[in-house]
């Protein structure tokens, strides 16, 4: 299996999804026009988390622009500099299995920055006394 780029924007508002796409395409790209990406009601795979509204995605996807667009955004999020470096740096015909644990320990380092993170912001909740509030009676 081949490697591939994509630039994929999502979200919920479909009249932002349209101004991405003219945006995108104002800078001299050929994005997809905005789609339904999921339905409300879908439930994530994961964690079974229901879609209360419909989910449109704009995605860049041919491998070359896609490298360049990326290398244009003023990323500032760690992990994303990250996936943008891995991005750029693959060439064509890249092979899945030769950039696989790059992707992977990206997704480790991501996933235990969170749970430092998730870990931290429990401790100082428990740290703290809450009030508690009594529903009325």
């Amino acid at each position: 299996m081949l490697t591939s780029v994509t630039a994929t924007h999502y979200n919920t508002n479909l009249a932002l999804m349209n101004f991405v796409f003219i945006a995108i395409k104002g800078l001299g790209y050929r994005p997809v026009e905005p789609y339904l990406d999921k339905k409300k009601g879908f439930r994530s795979p994961g964690y079974h988390i229901e879609m209360k509204k419909d989910y449109w995605r704009v995605v860049l996807g041919r491998f070359e622009e896609c490298q360049m667009f990326l290398r244009s955004l003023p990323i500032k999020h760690l992990e994303k500099i990250d996936k943008r470096g891995l991005a750029c740096s693959l060439i064509p015909g890249h092979l899945w299995k030769e950039v696989e644990p790059k992707v992977q320990g990206i997704r480790s380092s991501i996933r235990s920055a969170r749970d430092s993170f998730v870990a931290e912001a429990e401790r100082l909740y428990l740290s703290r006394p809450h009030r508690r509030v009594l529903a009325p009676t």
